[in-house]
């Protein structure tokens, strides 16, 4: 369901948001532990971030359709477009509709650390 929907359908709208963890172990105990007591709270929708600049787009992208894939609960990938080309947006979202994940929060970003230009 798209987010436009599931906000028309209720009343209060509960939401996680994720960062994608940086050890082998972290992302165990995200898809192990965490993840599963989240969807105790029945939240409509589990959202993941990017780090600086798209730094994290391949494992944002892996988190998002794993979810996707093996929790009953609806995944949308943040896309963060500061540091990306459209090519490589494009793709991103490509690969986004290939894997059934309709819902994006797009957002400019913030520039990398020490860059204090905003170039679109």
């Amino acid at each position: 369901m798209r987010l436009s929907g599931i906000h028309k359908t209720t009343r209060l709208v509960i939401s996680f948001e994720l960062f994608p963890p940086k050890t082998p172990e972290g992302e165990a105990r995200l898809f192990g532990r965490s993840i599963p007591q989240m969807l105790e709270l029945h939240p409509a929708f589990l959202t993941c971030t990017y780090g600086a600049g798209g730094s994290t787009r391949e494992k944002t992208f892996e988190i998002i359709t794993r979810i996707k894939r093996e929790f009953p609960v609806e995944a949308v990938t943040h896309l963060t477009c500061l540091g990306g080309t459209r090519e490589e947006i494009r793709r991103f979202l490509d690969a986004m509709r290939e894997n059934h994940v309709n819902n994006v929060v797009a957002l400019r970003g913030d520039p990398p650390r020490g860059d204090t230009t905003f170039r679109p």
